[in-house]
């Protein structure tokens, strides 16, 4: 049973509290005697308006009501099918103004509503200028004189408590509107104004608290005399003078139209795009095929590598270990030949000096270069040399032992070789800046001017020289005319191949 309206229930939505959800639980039961009373009203008009159904607004403060609940609204409006192609049809037309600014959904349609504020309870039929659909087609019903006049008539058959609101002028009494007001009115409610056609019937909330129960029947009544007004004023499948069909038809090919458009620009800009990232490679592989033509991907050729500073160069008279493709000849390129080598080759009766002189030199490809090792070439006169040393076997078993030796230059003498018998120095092979690249090792090791190259970070892959490392473990390398810091763990020794084998030696 309807219990009625408590003088309480309108003030919980007085501006001090209706952004306050302190206040929820009282406004939740304002809203089910509101619902009570459009249910109740819903089935008096069931028979005459199937395409009716009940609603109600967000009783808690939130985004859909700015979080500020100022008043409890009920309304019977139209079903939920319809109610979206109506929508569908608004979104088409309003702007993007408007579309920021999202009002609740029963701004956008005609409505039979009841509200409860803190002035008291009220309730009518109710057009606003956000109702696109329904807005005109209200205008062509007050535009048709035929229709203009069906309209007056339902206005005079109201109760007399119930006002019609034209912009501008004070309310007017439903029952004593004359045409004249209706023009009045349609001058007033453009297309693109803020104006709202509105007939409604209001109890102050001492009243309305009075009433008690007997407000449910008060309001059924009413809502079925405003009735015929409200299906004569509003859109539906019967009064539908604006096409709607036919305009629901354009917004859509409109919206089809727009997504083609949209797609067309997006494609042009992937491929504007695509012909930019292209002509910006060209224009790098371009710049790096000028300033550094030997610099190729992936090492798949011969990288053109800086000259080494001054502290990283060879010393005077180290012999580099790789021989030149153009290599002088044998006998002018060996100097003087050592007296111990002359007299080991001089026992083998038809060894070369010269050869023994040049001593062949090892040459290994890198790991993964080119397979398997190839054969190790060695000539007679360096075998010999070799196997003459006296007092040490040629291979005695030892890790590191001469006769497990392998690298350029001569065999090691036996006895001294300066005039004043001062140890003649060995010098080790230094790498040459010109060889090409080979394979990588472990960061172990490392020492200032090597090669290296990164293994992590954002220059992994790129090759350049240490320069120092730290106390700490931070290397610092250099890039060219560019030096950065590292962990040297994330280093590793790039080493050089050698050149390859001449042919038939």
């Amino acid at each position: 049973m309807f219990p009625g309206f408590a003088l309480d229930d309108f003030e919980n939505y007085r501006p001090e509290r209706a952004s306050s959800n302190v206040y929820n639980r009282q406004r939740l039961a304002v809203k089910e005697k509101v619902d009570e009373i459009l249910h109740a009203a819903l089935a008096d008009l069931g028979p005459r308006r199937p395409d009716l159904e009940a609603g109600a607004a967000d009783h808690a403060p939130n985004l859909r009501n700015n979080r500020f609940v100022e008043a409890q609204w009920g309304y019977l409006w139209r079903r939920g099918g319809e109610r979206l192609a109506i929508e569908e049809v608004i979104e088409g037309s309003r702007g993007v103004a408007d579309l920021l600014a999202v009002p609740p959904p029963h701004r956008l349609h005609a409505l039979l509503a009841v509200v409860v504020d803190p002035e008291g309870f009220a309730l009518g039929a109710r057009i606003e200028a956000r109702a696109l659909v329904d807005a005109a087609n209200l205008r062509l019903v007050l535009a048709d004189p035929a229709l203009r006049a069906r309209l007056l008539e339902g206005l005079h058959a109201l109760p007399e408590p119930f006002v019609f609101a034209i912009p501008g002028r004070e309310p007017q009494a439903a029952a004593t509107v004359t045409e004249a007001g209706v023009e009045a009115f349609l001058a007033s409610f453009p297309e693109d104004g803020e104006a709202s056609f509105a007939i409604e019937r209001r109890w102050p909330k001492a009243e309305a608290a009075a009433a008690g129960s007997g407000l449910l029947a008060a309001a059924r009544a009413d809502l079925a005399a405003l009735e015929p007004v409200f299906a004569l004023a509003a859109w539906s499948r019967a009064n539908d003078l604006v096409g709607f069909d036919a305009l629901l038809e354009r917004v859509r090919a409109e919206r089809e139209h727009e997504e083609e458009e949209h797609e067309r620009e997006h494609r042009a800009f992937a491929d504007r795009h695509a012909e930019s990232a292209a002509a910006g490679r060209e224009r790098l592989e371009r710049m790096l095929a000028d300033r550094a033509p030997g610099m190729t991907r992936a090492g798949t050729r011969e990288i053109a590598l800086p000259r080494p500073p001054a502290w990283a160069q060879p010393p005077a008279g180290r012999r580099p270990r790789r021989e030149e493709e153009s290599a002088p000849p044998a006998a002018e390129a060996a100097g003087p030949v050592p007296e111990p080598l002359a007299a080991a080759a001089g026992t083998d009766g038809g060894a070369q000096p010269a050869a023994a002189a040049s001593g062949a030199v090892e040459r290994r490809e890198a790991p993964g270069a080119g397979g398997g090792r190839p054969e190790r070439p060695r000539d007679e006169a360096h075998a010999s040399a070799h196997e003459q040393r006296p007092g040490r076997s040629r291979d005695d078993g030892r890790p590191g032992a001469y006769g497990d030796r392998r690298g350029p230059g001569p065999a090691r003498p036996s006895g001294p070789a300066h005039p004043h018998g001062a140890p003649r120095p060995i010098t080790l092979p230094h790498p040459d800046p010109g060889t090409a690249l080979a394979g990588a090792t472990t960061g172990s090791g490392l020492s200032p001017g090597k090669l290296v190259r990164f293994r992590q970070g954002p220059l992994r892959g790129r090759v350049g020289t240490l320069f120092e490392i730290g106390p700490k473990g931070e290397a610092r390398v250099m890039l060219g005319l560019f030096t950065t810091r590292v962990p040297a763990g994330h280093l590793v020794e790039v080493r050089r191949r050698g050149a390859e084998p001449h042919g038939g030696t």
